[in-house]
């Protein structure tokens, strides 16, 4: 589960403006590369599916 990995908040700036901070805890990059793959798979998979393509017809992609 990803909950608690990245947190966001709104600050005053020196000025009195509001300005949104986010911030990744220090496994965010763990539990966000342990997730992707599956997401990323699926996504793509039924993107070609829809396309009528397979990944073989795919020289590269551009993320």
């Amino acid at each position: 589960t990803t909950c608690g990995t990245i947190i966001t908040d709104l600050e005053l700036d020196g000025e009195g403006r509001p300005r949104y901070h986010m911030r990744a805890t220090k496994k965010a990059s763990r539990e966000l590369r342990d997730i992707s793959e599956p997401y990323l798979k699926r996504c793509t998979g039924e993107a070609l599916r829809q396309a009528g393509v397979e990944l073989s017809d795919v020289d590269f992609c551009v993320f």
